[in-house]
């Protein structure tokens, strides 16, 4: 009985890595985007917590703590990629907003057409207009 958990063990542990690599390297790259390189506490909590979960799942005795315990370390390795991606769009914010106002005024068609107007309350294609920081709506037939 103990080989046969043991097997299960490895088995479900060697399934995290891939998930594993995906994450560090989102976390790299969110330390990457940031100006001053600041390492970030919320991913690595979360990782911190999925090894805890490992580690528990090591010394189960029965198949259920194995597989209980090792779901818990994928949530966690998960929402430290959630992390590390929000993160990304954090420190991506200000280049792109920067990009954007390089432009004073400019059109985005959006599509389906079936996107109701916020002004009008219709479903006719609406064309979104961005100046500066206000945002206009306007018929795209108009």
């Amino acid at each position: 009985m103990k080989k046969e958990i043991e097997g299960l063990f490895y088995s479900r542990v060697s399934g995290l890595y891939t998930d594993y690599v995906k994450v560090k390297e989102a976390i790299i790259s969110a330390e990457n985007l940031n100006p001053e390189k600041r390492v970030y506490i919320a991913p690595l909590n979360q990782l911190r917590s999925a090894l805890d979960h490992i580690l528990k799942a090591s010394v189960a005795e029965t198949k259920e703590s194995i597989e209980y315990e090792l779901v818990e370390a994928k949530s966690h390795i998960n929402r430290a990629g959630y992390d590390a991606f929000e993160i990304t769009a954090t420190n991506l914010f200000p280049l792109i907003r920067s990009t954007l106002y390089l432009y004073t005024f400019f059109f985005l068609d959006l599509f389906p057409a079936n996107i109701p107007n916020p002004n009008n309350n219709d479903t006719e294609p609406t064309r979104l207009t961005l100046r500066g920081n206000s945002i206009y709506h306007y018929r795209a037939d108009g």
